[in-house]
């Protein structure tokens, strides 16, 4: 709560929970925490909650809800459903905070969007995205693949990998790649069923379904360039702006360079899942200089910090 005065007037600025409901879909990635996070911050705000589970992990995602109903949540209050009425829960008139945009823009409704992270790491002379600069590529790739051929794929009992969560995924991981250009500098471009041994493919550029979509999968892209700029306009060559990685000895670059990442935030020598803090977006205040500005965020880490996967 915000309070100003003016002529005299005290004008507070009150956050209240919504009238209506919020209607949260949550995908399959990341099946229980997402599903949370679809309800959790509208439940703290005073609103009721309808979750949609993703047809590919609903039981998963049921079992999120049903801990908040075992634990004495009010009929009611969080809901969850299996069934394909996204267009109908959100035309309807007691909900006001749907996940979809397409559908909310119909009834100019406000949404709040987790946009997709085919994230770009920009590797200069010093993630499925990999944008090298020459001169430090064939040390890259051979110091990635050495890590890659230690993985073994299977049963996760057994093995360091396991399967992609659907048969149809793991057939479009690598889907074209090698007819549009691309080379394979490691894996056989094989899978069986949803299992998928780990790839390393070159040359993959603006275009190739691999550079454009997420593989959800063990594969790597690279992009070789010459300069840092080019490898910014590489970086920037994609739909996805969540996060982006930046990998260099020459700090002064990095803080030259990060800031020209289109990505919400960049991790400089670094990469940790995290997520840069937004207001939500909608019209119910005033428009602010931050409607016309791109906030991003940068986070550098330390140079020599270790990274346990590596060690």
């Amino acid at each position: 709560m915000g309070v100003m005065c003016v002529y005299g007037v005290y004008i507070s600025l009150t956050p209240c929970p919504d009238s209506t409901g919020s209607f949260g879909i949550a995908p399959w990635n990341a099946p229980f925490t997402l599903t949370i996070r679809a309800f959790a911050v509208p439940l703290i705000c005073g609103n009721t909650v309808i979750v949609k589970s993703s047809e590919f992990s609903p039981r998963t995602q049921a079992l999120a809800v049903r801990l908040f109903h075992e634990a004495g949540f009010p009929s009611g209050v969080l809901n969850d459903t299996r069934e394909r009425l996204t267009a109908e829960i959100i035309a309807h008139l007691l909900v006001s905070m749907p996940h979809n945009c397409s559908e909310a823009a119909k009834h100019i409704k406000p949404t709040v969007l987790e946009l997709g992270g085919k994230a770009p790491a920009v590797i200069c002379v010093s993630t499925e995205r990999v944008i090298v600069q020459r001169g430090a590529a064939d040390a890259l790739i051979a110091q990635i693949k050495s890590l890659y051929e230690g993985l073994t794929v299977g049963a996760p009992a057994t093995a360091k990998l396991g399967s992609l969560f659907a048969e149809g995924s793991a057939a479009d991981v690598l889907a074209g790649a090698q007819a549009a250009g691309a080379e394979v500098l490691m894996g056989d471009l094989a899978r069986d069923g949803a299992l998928v041994r780990p790839h390393l493919i070159s040359g993959v550029k603006p275009g190739m379904r691999l550079w454009e979509r997420e593989s959800f999968g063990p594969v790597i892209a690279f992009a070789l360039v010459d300069t840092p700029e080019e490898a910014v306009e590489l970086a920037n060559a994609s739909d996805y702006t969540l996060s982006a990685a930046l990998w260099t000895s020459d700090m002064y670059m990095a803080q030259r360079i990060a800031p020209l990442i289109r990505a919400g935030y960049v991790n400089v020598n670094g990469y940790l899942p995290r997520r840069a803090v937004r207001e939500p977006r909608g019209p119910r205040r005033p428009v602010r200089l931050d409607d016309f500005t791109d906030k991003r965020v940068l986070a550098t880490y330390p140079l020599g910090r270790q990274f346990p996967f590596l060690q």
